[in-house]
């Protein structure tokens, strides 16, 4: 596979997890077509730096959509999801915390896919403040 199918792959699924993402709220910035070339182009160069003769991204012109990105989650660690969970569990009871991760398909948060983190820490909030 060449490095412009990968490419394109990796657009398109970054483009159905901000879609994702944007249904559960989420930070909010401005991509365009001219960031992801200069992405792109960047990515050829060596230790991070732009290749040469890359443009810099013009933001006033181009394609603007606007997407969500998470804040980075992980499943171990201070704030994780683990620890999120935990905190449900120690709050609300053993029950309540199996029924809400079985809504996501999971008995426990190990089963959990790293793309539900961020649906499944904003239902243990509501849970927890509900």
């Amino acid at each position: 596979m060449v490095i412009e199918d990968q490419l394109d792959r990796l657009a398109t699924a970054i483009e159905a997890l901000t879609a994702a993402v944007s249904a559960h709220g989420g930070v909010m910035f401005q991509l365009t077509s001219d960031t992801v070339a200069t992405a792109a182009a960047g990515a050829k160069a060596p230790r991070g730096r732009p290749a040469k003769g890359t443009p810099e991204p013009d933001l006033s012109a181009g394609q603007q959509t606007t997407a969500a990105v998470p804040a980075a989650l992980s499943y171990h660690g201070e704030g994780g999801v683990r620890e999120t969970i935990l905190k449900l569990a120690e709050k609300k009871g053993h029950t309540v915390t199996v029924e809400l991760l079985a809504k996501f398909g999971a008995k426990t948060g190990r089963e959990l896919k790293e793309a539900q983190y961020p649906e499944v820490v904003q239902a243990v909030h509501a849970a927890l403040n509900g």
